[in-house]
């Protein structure tokens, strides 16, 4: 088993010295992973309820800063050597694929190797709303970004005609450190996200707030099942929580 931490990237004490501390920290006590929360505005009222906490009530207030996440994994890429640097998770319809991969990759190879990319779809409506991103579809948005993530990744000419992305013969370079591809874990504990993680994941990444352990296993198996129906090896689906 390893273990993560996630790293303070918000609240009035997030900045540089206090994110150089907690990663090289967990790097000296051993944790595999730091990990980065995304969020890239937080809306002064909030009606979506949120998931992940008990009272469904979003628990950063929107007068703290909260650093864009990406931007942190690569700064502490320069600033460690052994710990991995972890996603989690990119709402993947808040940016346009062709640029969250080219930075993604970039940490890849900066860090030489050690980005863990989590992905999800998001859940405040709110947030989706000032981005000008599509909420009612960023099922399907993620699903293709997700599909041309991997033609970016493998193709030295890449094209792509999709409902909602499309180009025609670019380069994509550099292509990640990490063969045959950066590790994506697929975020979220719906059956919608679970197919996802098993159509395109090599983990699936849940976060329950409360769950019993049974429960859990028996979710896992479906991802399992889903993952051979979709004609990839289950064997080679991890769990990560």
């Amino acid at each position: 088993m390893k273990f993560g931490v996630f790293l303070p990237i918000s609240g009035r004490a997030a900045g540089p010295t206090t994110l150089m501390e907690a990663a090289r920290t967990a790097e000296a006590l051993g944790y595999d992973s730091v990990w980065a929360a995304d969020r890239i505005v937080i809306p002064w009222e909030i009606n979506t309820p949120y998931p992940y906490s008990e009272g469904q009530q979003f628990i950063v207030p929107p007068d703290r800063p909260f650093f864009e996440p990406l931007t942190c994994l690569a700064f502490l890429a320069g600033c460690t050597e052994k710990v991995k640097l972890g996603m989690s998770v990119l709402v993947l319809p808040y940016r346009h694929p062709l640029y969250w991969a080219k930075i993604a990759t970039t940490i890849d190879q900066l860090s030489r190797g050690r980005f863990l990319l989590g992905v999800g779809v998001g859940w405040m409506n709110e947030e989706f709303e000032a981005l000008g991103a599509p909420f009612k579809d960023r099922g399907q948005v993620s699903d293709e970004q997700l599909d041309l993530l991997n033609r970016l990744w493998k193709d030295e000419r890449v094209s792509f005609n999709g409902r909602y992305y499309r180009f025609k013969d670019i380069a994509f370079s550099p292509k990640p450190f990490q063969k045959p591809h950066i590790p994506i874990w697929g975020g979220g504990e719906g059956a919608r996200a679970q197919r996802r993680a098993a159509a395109y994941g090599d983990a699936w990444f849940p976060y329950f707030v409360r769950i019993t352990p049974r429960e859990l296993a028996r979710r896992f198996d479906n991802v399992r099942r889903w993952a051979a129906e979709a004609g990839r090896d289950p064997s080679q689906i991890r769990f990560a929580c």
